[in-house]
């Protein structure tokens, strides 16, 4: 064999005993297969989706922050068409108490 061939032999066959030595029956196989396998249902749902919802909430402030805006202009308009309205209306009271008319 060829030295990398051997050097990776060697590397797969001191994993082996190392994981035949702390678990001879399979538990850790089986125990690092089921956390890879539960890493991955939650790993690759979260990598992808996690983007996608930081965008929407990023999206959603900066609608939140529009009609925050939005509902301030129109309450200013709506006090200073109120104070013009009660203005003009209680313009003419005023001529005819000074005497104009």
């Amino acid at each position: 064999m060829p030295a990398l061939q051997r050097c990776a032999a060697v590397f797969r066959y001191s994993v082996l005993r190392l994981e035949f030595w702390t678990s001879p029956g399979g538990g850790l196989r089986n125990w690092l297969r089921l956390n890879v396998g539960f890493a991955l249902l939650i790993g690759i749902p979260a990598v992808v989706l996690v983007p996608i919802i930081s965008i929407l909430l990023g999206q959603f402030t900066h609608w939140s922050h529009s009609l925050v805006e939005i509902a301030e202009n129109l309450l200013q308009f709506l006090l200073l068409s109120w104070v013009v309205v009660a203005f003009v209306t209680a313009l003419p009271c005023f001529r005819r108490k000074s005497g104009r008319k």
